[in-house]
């Protein structure tokens, strides 16, 4: 594995974008660019194409239509040929500190996955699908943030290549409230979660979580603390709202309390035209060494990003390196306890059992054309996040020890090019082309994959 790290470090492509722009994204649209600086203002697309919403009230609509022959990369959910969305919105700004936000989807039906699994969840109509994509109150003064009802859920810094939660997933019903100023921010949240059900009893979910995030004078370092718990007619848990109480101490000394929780620590680094950020997640480790169970091994990710701005004119790069290890966002016994939404990881959108490392380059003409060229390389073991939680461990004697290959079990391969250019047409549209051709492939329908696309924002 450290020998394709060590390679793929002397190539050098490229990736810019993600200096200025936290990035996410859903299954709708595909991908979201949201400013760092004003986390209530959303660039909305689909399939790459940018768009933002005014910050002063609006009513308006965002239509997009996109033609590809199949899925272009491993992190596409599917291969239908045909995508278009219709998107009304209404952003209402009451006043400089209370703003409402309301937007419905309707799109087509898409079911040619790339990934079985990670089917859709709304219901569907005659070949569409429909709903409330945001419907959220905000409000925010100098030291106060608080955000209620549905909306995408992106703390930090956000990157494609984030662990703790997903840049593809469905909004969240939720909660949030921050206290902020020039020295740290310490929020508490509250995520409303599908429920499960096994046939016979239906489970319900909730996560809650804290983060405490501290300014630096070129950047900020933050401390993530979450954890996932349910069951039946289970309600919320008041006491996790305290954003001053940890999870794990909490859930160890309650009685009856079983949960799934996660920490996890970010750096964030910016200096003149470059940038380091590094996340490292801990889902379990076991310091005990006293039976079978002992044996589990560590359950963790790790998140590596370096980027400069300009190597020369408008030119930028970016390399990340990512690992997630097998079992990590998995429960081992109760389903309902997988870092799982609405078929989603809530994690990376790969789950666990790989490594991959990607390398990108950015050339941005005139301010109305972008394009970017990327290199990825991705080894990925068999499927651990959906399927049953591993336990070979417990096959072997603590003198006998117990150790695995990562990944873990049958490898599947991706590698390859993406080149995806935007050019804005008018003010309201946007053209995308992307280009791919894979090296390995282990997953996809082709080799060759290609997409078009036009969308318009008013």
């Amino acid at each position: 594995m450290y020998k394709f790290f060590f390679l793929f470090l002397l190539i050098f492509f490229l990736s810019l974008h993600i200096l200025f722009a936290q990035i996410s994204s859903n299954p709708s649209f595909d991908t979201i660019f949201v400013k760092n600086q004003f986390p209530e203002s959303y660039k909305y697309n689909i399939e790459d194409n940018l768009f933002l919403t005014s910050d002063s009230s609006k009513l308006g609509i965002d239509l997009g239509i996109v033609y590809q022959n199949a899925a272009l990369t491993h992190y596409r959910v599917y291969n239908d040929n045909l995508h278009y969305l219709v998107s009304p919105y209404y952003h209402l700004k009451l006043n400089n500190k209370i703003t409402f936000d309301v937007r419905v989807n309707i799109e087509n039906i898409k079911d040619d996955l790339v990934y079985p699994e990670k089917t859709y969840w709304s219901d569907e109509f005659r070949d569409h699908r429909g709903g409330f994509e945001i419907a959220k109150i905000t409000y925010e003064d100098k030291n106060l943030y608080i955000k209620f009802g549905r909306d995408y859920f992106m703390p930090g810094i956000y990157l494609y290549e984030n662990l703790l939660f997903s840049k593809y997933n469905y909004p969240y019903d939720q909660f949030k409230a921050a206290f902020k100023n020039k020295y740290f921010e310490l929020s508490s949240y509250y995520l409303n979660l599908n429920s499960l059900s096994d046939g016979k009893m239906l489970y319900q979910r909730h996560l809650n979580g804290h983060r405490l995030s501290v300014n630096l004078n070129w950047g900020y370092i933050a401390f993530n603390d979450i954890m996932l718990y349910g069951g039946q007619n289970r309600q919320i848990e008041l006491a996790l709202f305290n954003p001053l109480l940890l999870c794990y101490p909490y859930q160890k000394n309650k009685k009856h309390f079983e949960s799934n929780s996660l920490m996890s620590l970010e750096l964030y680094l910016n200096y003149n035209d470059y940038f380091f950020f590094s996340e490292f997640l801990l889902d379990d480790y076991q310091a005990d060494n006293a039976d079978s169970t002992d044996l589990e091994p560590p359950e963790w990710g790790m998140n590596i990003t370096l980027g400069i701005q300009n190597i020369i004119n408008n030119l930028d790069w970016k390399i990340n390196y990512t690992s997630v290890a097998n079992r990590t966002f998995n429960a081992p016994d109760k389903d309902y306890e997988k870092y799982i939404y609405k078929n989603y990881p809530i994690g990376h959108f790969l789950g666990n059992n790989f490594w991959e490392i990607k390398t990108t380059l950015t050339y941005a003409y005139k301010n109305n054309l972008i394009t970017d060229i990327t290199f990825f390389y991705n080894e990925s073991g068999d499927e651990a996040l959906y399927a049953p939680f591993n336990k070979d461990y417990m096959n072997y004697s603590v003198e006998e020890g117990y150790t695995e290959n990562f990944p873990f079990g049958k490898i599947s391969k991706q590698s390859g090019f993406k080149i995806t250019s935007f050019y804005n047409l008018t003010k309201n549209i946007l053209l995308t082309g992307n280009l791919s051709y894979l090296l390995n492939n282990s997953r996809l329908k082709n080799n060759f994959n290609f997409s078009l696309s036009i969308a318009c924002h008013y």
